[in-house]
């Protein structure tokens, strides 16, 4: 109570003299904004508030709650292949031409077909994947269209 007693009187004593005084942050954001300047100074006076608030801000890596990953379960080729060919060139990168083309000349290669204890995904689904992961990142596009 005493510091911000001696602090106000500082200030009145600063502009009643015309002393020059070290600005405020509201003053600095909003020079010729009294309102805001006051707003600043009454949500962010208290620099331990801030450094908290700063802290948890820090500490999250996201802000607001997460949807659940979109898992192979969900992944339903038929709504994909049932999109018109425009959204379906946007998801995939390639023309739905391409994309069976593609899947007919690369399903029998045995790469598909090992005998691990993880399962891989279904081929289309793995080549949809890497179509648009591919596509996505600007690092290639089959489709020069």
């Amino acid at each position: 109570m005493a510091y911000h007693h001696n602090e106000a009187t500082e200030e009145i004593l600063d502009g009643v003299m015309n002393l020059p005084s070290i600005p405020k942050f509201g003053m600095i954001l909003f020079p010729s904004n009294p309102s805001l300047q006051f707003v600043w100074e009454m949500f962010f006076n208290d620099k331990a508030e801030c450094a908290d608030i700063l802290e948890e801000l820090l500490s999250r890596r996201y802000l607001s709650l997460r949807t659940a990953p979109t898992t192979h379960d969900d992944y339903d080729l038929a709504k994909l292949f049932n999109m018109r060919n425009d959204d379906f060139k946007q998801a995939v990168r390639t023309t739905k031409d391409g994309f069976l083309w593609l899947l007919n000349q690369i399903r029998t290669h045995p790469i598909f077909y090992s005998n691990s204890a993880r399962p891989q995904l279904p081929i289309p689904h793995q080549l949809a994947l890497t179509f648009e992961r591919l596509g996505s990142n600007g690092v290639f596009n089959l489709d020069k269209n």
